[in-house]
């Protein structure tokens, strides 16, 4: 019969270690992207309901006008 040891199976793999602190940045890098991607959205969605409340606010000053024309 042939014997195999798990010894085999259990060997460390070769080449460079990744460097903790490089995977670190890496992650760092990526949120600060998200979070200045958000910050964009955010800013946009902002505009948006500001424009949105002008034109809720004209909307109610013609309002008034549009019962004397159409009695």
């Amino acid at each position: 019969m042939l014997r195999v040891s798990s010894a085999g199976l259990n060997q460390k793999k070769r080449g460079p270690k990744p460097a903790p602190a490089r995977d670190e940045l890496k992650q760092l890098a990526l949120m600060t992207r998200e979070r200045d991607k958000l910050r964009v959205q955010l800013s946009n969605a902002q505009l948006v309901i500001e424009v949105q409340k002008k034109v809720a606010a004209l909307l109610e000053q013609l309002e008034p006008l549009s019962k004397f024309a159409n009695p």
